[in-house]
């Protein structure tokens, strides 16, 4: 799962729920000319918080 850094909330979300940043694609994508680093999520199922 890939997320803009600056999407903050989503990324909290799924920590809580127990995602792990696995590791950050630096200025990967741009958004309007301006380039964003991109947050790369990762979940293995034994690591899934009911």
């Amino acid at each position: 799962m890939r997320y803009l850094e600056r999407e903050r909330a989503s990324i909290k979300a799924y920590l809580k729920i127990g995602f792990q940043v696995e590791g950050t694609l630096r200025e990967a994508v741009l958004v309007k000319g301006v380039p964003m680093d991109q947050v790369v999520m990762g979940l293995l199922r034994s690591e899934l918080i009911y």
